[in-house]
């Protein structure tokens, strides 16, 4: 009886989110074809049901594909990948906004770079003589404590000083707090996440990064500059 009850939750969760990840992905597709960044096919609207009609039609076929070629393991790592690097940006984006300057621009990325360097390298010892071993090497600890040390001590001192972008527009609504400790442990907790996936996760990913580099750099890329639409961005 209890293995049928987390069997049905199982399914339910998994058809839940499913259907929540098809519904908007009609209206993505449609919404980069109309900014010239997907072929126009995807931007054309049903004159019956006024719904992008081929978004739907080949993106559902594509998911159904999809599942009928890989197994549910294969799928729930494709995703996890996408959505941990996505949630990678987001923090980025977070630090990037709060602290981009004109002038101060080439430090910014310098900095958000070692930061970056040093996760990967807290995240690799980790993972690689934490967790992979019996027996802990005294050695790996010490250097995970100085590394630590340093980022805390660098991301303090590269930080402290720096105003953040805050105007008396944006009282009233909500902000990300703890900034930029917050975003960069949500960074850390990322990369630790994707370096214990699957080395063939990471090609899979790979091969479909070039994918959408490819249709990006060899199509979207001109259309989109052809399209001049008021875009107004909420930071």
């Amino acid at each position: 009886m209890f293995n049928f009850l987390v069997t049905l939750g199982a399914i339910t969760g998994l058809t839940s989110s499913i259907i929540g990840s098809l519904f908007p992905l009609p209206r993505v597709l449609y919404s980069m074809a109309s900014d010239g960044l997907l072929f126009s096919i995807f931007g054309k609207v049903s004159n019956k049901s006024h719904t992008p009609i081929y978004s739907t039609l080949i993106g559902g076929f594509i998911s159904g594909l999809m599942a009928l070629i890989f197994d549910l393991l294969t799928l729930v790592e494709m995703l996890s990948i996408g959505t941990l690097i996505a949630y990678t940006q987001v923090a980025l984006a977070v630090l990037i906004s709060r602290y981009e300057r004109g002038d101060d621009n080439d430090n910014l990325s310098k900095d958000l770079f070692s930061i970056i360097t040093i996760l990967l390298l807290l995240c690799f010892i980790s993972i690689y003589s934490f967790e992979y071993h019996d027996y802990i090497n005294p050695i790996s600890i010490i250097i995970f404590a100085c590394l630590l040390c340093i980022l805390i001590y660098f991301i303090d001192k590269k930080f402290s000083k720096r105003k953040q972008n805050i105007s008396n527009e944006l009282e009233n609504i909500f902000l990300t707090p703890y900034v930029p400790w917050l975003p960069i442990i949500s960074i850390f907790c990322n990369i630790y996440l994707m370096l214990k996936l699957s080395w063939i996760t990471w090609i899979r990913f790979i091969v479909w990064m070039i994918i959408g580099f490819s249709i990006y750099f060899f199509y979207g890329i001109q259309q989109a500059g052809k399209i001049l639409l008021p875009v107004l961005i909420f930071i």
